[in-house]
């Protein structure tokens, strides 16, 4: 089983893997400090392609030719990771229908119309991401994925949104600002089974991170 966070672009689509690296282990340690989590982490990237692995330098911007490539983001010293897909807006999937081709953000219970922009947006730009979490991994890489899809949304003026219960349904689509300040937070979790997840993952964190 995994789950998944989806990201598209309003603004910006030239974001570099630096950029988002430090801006999602600046969202990662601020997590920490709020719950007296003392370690610090470094984020890597590798782009697996083909069958084949190259690290994925600060400068190389978010984007590769095919779908099926995907961008391998691990935290060092912990195993697991998250792999982030990149694609164009598929129009064809929609047109028969007569449906936006980003219907399934429009279709979220929190869209909102100051949205509207941003997937006029995302359509002119052409782009979106989604990051996936399979089940087993170390609580940090549960926190890190979350956090770098909200860096994503952030630094490309973006939404994200999950459907398939990575966090609270309820609340999506939302600006990565905004997520990044009630994922994987107890006090703000509007179901039971997210409350108690992000409790868990607090405790296996500080278990896991201890000599970090």
């Amino acid at each position: 089983m995994s789950t998944t966070f989806d990201v598209i672009p309003g603004t910006r689509v030239d974001v570099t893997t630096g950029e988002l690296l430090r801006a999602a282990e600046t969202s990662i340690h601020a997590y920490f400090d709020e719950f007296d989590i003392t370690a610090r982490i470094s984020l890597s990237a590798r782009l697996i392609a083909d069958d084949n692995t190259r690290e994925f330098g600060d400068h190389d911007v978010l984007a590769w030719s095919h779908p099926r490539d995907y961008l391998w983001i691990t935290i060092d010293g912990l195993r697991g990771g998250t792999d982030v897909y990149c694609s164009p807006i598929e129009r064809s999937d929609w047109d028969e229908e007569g449906r936006h081709p980003l219907y399934d953000f429009l279709e979220c219970p929190a869209y909102r119309s100051e949205y509207d922009a941003i997937l006029e947006g995302a359509v002119i730009l052409n782009r979106r991401w989604y990051l996936r979490r399979s089940a087993g991994q170390p609580a940090a890489i549960n926190l890190a994925y979350g956090l770098i899809a909200s860096s994503l949304a952030e630094l490309t003026g973006g939404l994200i949104m999950s459907n398939d219960s990575a966090w609270d349904y309820a609340i999506f689509p939302l600006p990565g600002a905004e997520f990044a300040k009630v994922y994987l937070r107890p006090g703000s979790a509007k179901g039971d089974n997210t409350r108690d997840w992000s409790n868990r993952c607090i405790e296996w964190m500080r278990e896991e991170l201890k000599d970090s």
